[in-house]
This record gives structure tokens, C-alpha cells and sequence, in this order.
């Protein structure tokens, strides 16, 4: 049986993050694309991809065209954009040219802009610009309404999930923090919710790379599942956040760790 709550009808835009680490950039393509799969699925009218090179964006519009079918009575669509750089000018063009193509905003999923620095701090400047710019949109809109039991309800005018970056090892609380930063700001605006999905480590072709001998033991030892988050599992929690479902949520934080923060430093929980 459907949950009717996770129906998602509106314009979605995923902005994808490009650097000079070319698995950190494959991971948060691949979370991406798996969101939009996602979100289209459950009933979007269309997925828009952005990203700094212009090519993996296309790659991952191409690949909801050939995998995500058009649901009946709906006319599905997606098309990929290229973000120049991080400044709010460069996001202002994607974000007005989605806004001209389909008629408004109404969820967006971040997985660019917050990053390690050259001296080993985290920095978040590129998320910022990315939520101010598209919080700044979403609230000249209209709100929207759902209609579930036992009456119609307001849901907002939009929706961003920012995702920090996956299998982050040491810095999994840094990025957290940062990322908490931006999202809560984000969520000050009136008729715009703005979560943070915090990810752990997620099972890709580079997840045995990034894992030290010890932290695979640790895995194996202390969480539940005894194994690392499977990308769809990534890909329904945002799709989730977006929904109606979760309307109600605004300025938190989802941990997927598949288990206690606290293994990580000293054990599972008593």
C-alpha cells in the first residue's frame, strides 16, 4: 500500500557538486541522480540537474529519461543546466531559467558547496549562496496546498534538502555542523522548509577505498545492519524530506549512520 503523503507533484532541481577529487564528486553525483530517480518516481512533473561541469548534470537527466517512465496522465520532464562557479549570480541563472521553463520552484536538493579547505577546515560559502538564492525565489511564490485527510493543508511555498558530503570519515561532525548552519538560517524564511540529510558511509565503488582496515571492522562490529547506507536508502530519505509527508519538518538534521554517533568514538550504546 502507497503512503499518498510521499506524492510529490511540483519542479525539482538538483544541484550537483564538481571538484578536483574526482570520487568525492562521483559520490555526490551519484546521490544526486539516485534523489532525482527518486523524486521523480513518486509523481514529479520534472527534474532539472545542475552542476559546475555541465556533462554529469546531462549524464543524470539522461538517465532519468531512460530509466524513470512518464506516469499516466502526466507529462514528465527533465533537462540538465551548467552552474559556472559557486557565486549567487551563477545559481540566480539556473535558478530563473527553471523558474521561466516550468513555471515555479518547488524542491531543491544540494549536494554542492560545503567542502574541505586547503588548511583542513570545512567551509560552507558555496551552500550558502546556493540557499539564499533559491529560499529568495521560493518565497515570491505561492503556497501550496495538499489535500489529505481530513482536509486540504498549507504545505509551504518549497522545499531544500542540503546533503552533506558522504563518507567523510574525521569529518563527519565538522560537515555536520556547517551544514546545520546554513539549514537552520535557510529555515528562518517564511513558507520555505530547509532540512540537512547528514550522511555516513553509503555503499559505492569507492566505499572500500575510503574506509580504513578499522573503520570496516568497526562497521562489522558495532551497527546494527553491519554495513554501510545502500544509495537508495540515501536517495528516500530526501525524496521523503521533499514530500508532503514531511511538511511539517523544518530545520533538522537526518543522520543516516545506521546506527549511534557514538560507535564512532567509543562504542555502541548501552
Amino acid at each position: 500500500m502507497a503512503i499518498f503523503s510521499t506524492n510529490i507533484v511540483g519542479v525539482a532541481l538538483i544541484v550537483g557538486k564538481h571538484s578536483g577529487h574526482i570520487a568525492e564528486t562521483i559520490k555526490c553525483q551519484e546521490i544526486g541522480r539516485e534523489a532525482g530517480f527518486q523524486i521523480a518516481d513518486a509523481g514529479a512533473a520534472a527534474v532539472v540537474f545542475a552542476d559546475p561541469s555541465g556533462a554529469l548534470a546531462e549524464e543524470c537527466s539522461k538517465y532519468l529519461k531512460d530509466t524513470v517512465p512518464a506516469k499516466e496522465g502526466q507529462e514528465y520532464q527533465t533537462t540538465s543546466y551548467t552552474i559556472d562557479d559557486k557565486s549567487k549570480e551563477s545559481i540566480q541563472a539556473v535558478v530563473t531559467a527553471v523558474i521561466e521553463a516550468y513555471g515555479r520552484l518547488d524542491y531543491v536538493v544540494n549536494t554542492i558547496g560545503i567542502s574541505q579547505d586547503p588548511n583542513g577546515g570545512v567551509q560552507n560559502e558555496g551552500m550558502i549562496n546556493c540557499c539564499d538564492v533559491e529560499a529568495a525565489a521560493m518565497s515570491r511564490q505561492t503556497d501550496s496546498q495538499y489535500w489529505g485527510k481530513p482536509a486540504k493543508r498549507n504545505i509551504g511555498r518549497g522545499v531544500i534538502v542540503n546533503v552533506t558530503p558522504p563518507n567523510p570519515g574525521a569529518l563527519f561532525h565538522d560537515y555536520k555542523l556547517v551544514g546545520m548552519d546554513v539549514t537552520t538560517r535557510t529555515a528562518l524564511r517564511e513558507g520555505v522548509r530547509c532540512n540537512l540529510v547528514s550522511v555516513d558511509w553509503f555503499e559505492n565503488k569507492w566505499c572500500n577505498q575510503d574506509l580504513s582496515s578499522n573503520e570496516q571492522n568497526s562497521i562489522e562490529e558495532n551497527l546494527p545492519f553491519k554495513r554501510p547506507a545502500d544509495l537508495v536508502e540515501v536517495g528516500g530519505t530526501i525524496a521523503f524530506l521533499v514530500s508532503p509527508a514531511a511538511s511539517y519538518l523544518n530545520a533538522n538534521c537526518l543522520v543516516l549512520d545506521g546506527g549511534p554517533q557514538k560507535t564512532r568514538n567509543g562504542g555502541p550504546l548501552q
